[in-house]
C-alpha cells in the first residue's frame, strides 16, 4: 500500500508543492485544479504527503472511525472513486474513456462515472470538462396516514389507485416475497430491480454494473428459487427499502388492514451503494420511458455537503430529471432529519468585521468537515483553530478567497492533526454568485481525538468586496456534531437544513408532521410515543427545516411521517 501512495505522489509532484508536514504552504493554482471538487484536491495533497486518500484510524486508535466523505478504493493497483463531471460536449465521454474512467450513465451534460484518482488532474485538463466532482456518501432519513391526506376521496372521486403508474424507491432494497406486493394471482408488482452493490451480474443495459433482477427473475424467486430473489438484508437498515414501499404501494395483503397510497402501482427497486444515487434514478426513469408510463421516484436519503440550492453535479442531474418538457416524471427527497440539529451558521458581515462559530464534537471524534459558502463578489479571510481548556483561541491555519492552505499541528494537544483550509471556489465553477470554502479537520493521528472542552473554531473576516458579506456554513460530517451557542460566536440553528439534494427547483422535497403517537402492538401493549409540546397535527421535531440557501421556501410539503405502520422485511431478524 506505502508503495501506491509514492507513486501518486511522483505523478502529482509537478502539479503542486505543499511543503513538509509541519508546514502550511499554498497550492499552486492551475487552471485544471480550479475544475476540481475540493474534496478530490485535499485526497491528491494526502497522496502527495504520503498518506491514505481518506482519512483511517492507525492499528489499535481507540477514535471512533471517520465519517468518510468520499468512498475510494483499490482496483488494479490504483485508487479509485466515483464522481461526476460537467461536460461542454458529449464527444468528450471517448477522450474520458480512453484517460481510463469508467462511465456509467451520461445525461443532461454530467456524466457519471469511475474515476482513477490519479488521473484527475488529466481529466480536468480536458477542454470538454467543466467541472469534476466526487460522489457524496449520502444516508437514508424517514393506517391514520391514509385517510389523513385524503386517499379514499381520491378513490372514490378519481379511482386514482396507482394503476398505471410506476413507483421508483432508491433505498435498501425490498422483500419481494412480502405478500404486500404479490397481486391477488400470485405474480409480482415489482417489475425490476437492481442491486448496486452485487458484483456477480448481469449489470443493467448501459450501466455495467451491480446485479439486474429482471421479472423473469422475480417470477422465479416467487417460486422459491432463492438465487434469483432480491432482498432488503441490510443489518444497518432494518428493512427501511420495504417500509417505505409499503408506504408507497402495499395493497394490504399482508394485513388485510393496512394498505399504501397507491395500492394498484407497480413498482421499480435500487438497492441503493449510497455513492450512485444519480445512476439509480437514471435507471428508473429509462425503464419506466421504455414501458411508457409515468413514474414517481422516491428518494429517502440525503447529505449536507454542498451549495444548498440545487447547483452541483448530482441535485443538477436530478433536477434535470424533471420539470417543463419532461412529462411523466416526478422526483421526491426527504427534506432531512436534522429538524433539531444545530448543523447550521449563517449571518452577514460589513468589511472588516469579523464572524466565529465552533463545533461541539463528541470526545474521541477524529474528523470534523465544515462546508462555508459565501456571496462571491466578498473577498473573505477564513481561519481555523481550537480552543484551550483555559478559553485561549489558538489559530492554527488560515486561507483568503482564491487560496488554499494546510497545516500539520506538531504540538500537544492535537500532535499529528491536519488541517485544511480550501477556499480556490471562487467563485463556484457551477454557481457564480457564491464562494466556497471547504474546512477540513482530520484528527485520525492524534492521540485523543476531539475534545468538547477544546472545540474548534472558524473565524471569518470581509477583507473586502462590494457583496453582501452574507455567508451560510454547514457541518457535513456526522458523528453528533453540532454548531456550539458559546460566548462570542455566532449560535448554529436547525435553519436551512433541508438536505442540499431535496433543494433542487424542480425536486419535490418533503417534510413530516405528526398523525400517530399511541397505538396497540402485536403483543397487546398500548405504547405511547408522545412528546411533549409536540401534539398531532404539528411539524416532527425531527423534519428538516428551509428556506434553502438562496432563500426559496423549502420543504415544498409535508406528509405523515410519525408514526407510520408499514411492510416489515423478512429479509431482517427483529
Amino acid at each position: 500500500m506505502r508503495r501506491l501512495f509514492w507513486v501518486f505522489a511522483i505523478a502529482i509532484a509537478a502539479w503542486c508543492w505543499l511543503g513538509p508536514p509541519s508546514q502550511a504552504a499554498d497550492l499552486v493554482q492551475a487552471p485544471p485544479e480550479r475544475k476540481l471538487d475540493p474534496r478530490i484536491r485535499i485526497m491528491l495533497s494526502r497522496i502527495q504527503d504520503g498518506l491514505p486518500p481518506t482519512p483511517q484510524l492507525p492499528n489499535g486508535s481507540s477514535l471512533r472511525p471517520p465519517s468518510i466523505p468520499v468512498r475510494v478504493y483499490e482496483k488494479d493497483g490504483r485508487f479509485w472513486f466515483h464522481g461526476l463531471a460537467k461536460l461542454q460536449s458529449e464527444n468528450t465521454l471517448s477522450d474520458l474513456r480512453r484517460i481510463g474512467c469508467r462511465i456509467t450513465s451520461y445525461r443532461d451534460g454530467i456524466a457519471c462515472m469511475e474515476i482513477p484518482l490519479d488521473s484527475v488532474l488529466e481529466i480536468a485538463a480536458l477542454p470538454g470538462v467543466a467541472y469534476l466532482e466526487a460522489s457524496k456518501r449520502v444516508r437514508l432519513k424517514l393506517d391514520r396516514s391514509i385517510p389523513e391526506i385524503h386517499v379514499p376521496e381520491a378513490v372514490s372521486r378519481y379511482g386514482a389507485t396507482g394503476r398505471g403508474v410506476i413507483i421508483g424507491v432508491v433505498d435498501s432494497g425490498i422483500d419481494v416475497k412480502h405478500p404486500d406486493f404479490i397481486r391477488s394471482d400470485g405474480t409480482s408488482r415489482v417489475l425490476y430491480v437492481w442491486d448496486q452493490n452485487d458484483p456477480k451480474g448481469p449489470s443493467p443495459e448501459g450501466f455495467g454494473y451491480g446485479r439486474e433482477y429482471t421479472p423473469q427473475d422475480i417470477a422465479h424467486a416467487l417460486n422459491g428459487n432463492l438465487s434469483s430473489r432480491p432482498k432488503d438484508d441490510d443489518p444497518n437498515e432494518g428493512g427501511h427499502g420495504t417500509h417505505v414501499c409499503g408506504i408507497a404501494a402495499s395493497n394490504g395483503r399482508a394485513s388485510q388492514k393496512y394498505y399504501g397510497v397507491a395500492p394498484d402501482a407497480d413498482l421499480i427497486v435500487v438497492k441503493a451503494d449510497f455513492d450512485r444515487p444519480l445512476d439509480a434514478n437514471r435507471y428508473i426513469v429509462e425503464k419506466a420511458q421504455k414501458l411508457n408510463r409515468p413514474v414517481v421516484i422516491n428518494n429517502s436519503w440525503g447529505s449536507h455537503y454542498g451549495p444548498h440550492d440545487g447547483t452541483d453535479l448530482e441535485s443538477a442531474g436530478l433536477n434535470a430529471l424533471v420539470g417543463p418538457g419532461k412529462p411523466g416524471v416526478v422526483v421526491v427527497m426527504a427534506a432531512g432529519n436534522e429538524g433539531e440539529d444545530d448543523i447550521h451558521v449563517g449571518g452577514a458581515i460589513s468589511t472588516g468585521k469579523t464572524a466565529s462559530f465552533s463545533a461541539f464534537t463528541p470526545r474521541g471524534a477524529s474528523y470534523i468537515q465544515i462546508d462555508l459558502w459565501h456571496d462571491s463578489q466578498d473577498r473573505f479571510l477564513t481561519t481555523v483553530g481550537y480552543e484551550t481548556a483555559g478559553g485561549n483561541r489558538i489559530p492554527v491555519t488560515s486561507a483568503e478567497t482564491g487560496r488554499s492552505r494546510k497545516t500539520t499541528i506538531t504540538d500537544a494537544p492535537f500532535s499529528g492533526a491536519r488541517i485544511t483550509v480550501d477556499a480556490l471556489e471562487a467563485p463556484y465553477p457551477n454557481n457564480p454568485s457564491v464562494s466556497h470554502v471547504l474546512v477540513d479537520i482530520d484528527l485520525t493521528d492524534t492521540d485523543y481525538g476531539a475534545n468538547p472542552s477544546m472545540p474548534w473554531f472558524v473565524t471569518i473576516e470581509k477583507l473586502g468586496g462590494t457583496g453582501s458579506g452574507s455567508f451560510d456554513a454547514w457541518l457535513s460530517s456526522e458523528d453528533g456534531q453540532y454548531f456550539r451557542a458559546s460566548p462570542g460566536d455566532i449560535p448554529g440553528d436547525s435553519q436551512k437544513t433541508i438536505t442540499d439534494q431535496a433543494c433542487a427547483p424542480y425536486i419535490i422535497s418533503v417534510g413530516s408532521y405528526i398523525t400517530k403517537t399511541k397505538w396497540i402492538s402485536l403483543d397487546g401493549i398500548q405504547v405511547d410515543y408522545g412528546i411533549p409540546g409536540y401534539p398531532l397535527g404539528s411539524l416532527s421535531y425531527f423534519s428538516s427545516r428551509g428556506p434553502t440557501r438562496d432563500g426559496r421556501e423549502k420543504p415544498d410539503l409535508v406528509a405523515p411521517g410519525e408514526w407510520i405502520a408499514s411492510s416489515l422485511s423478512g429479509d431482517v431478524a427483529v
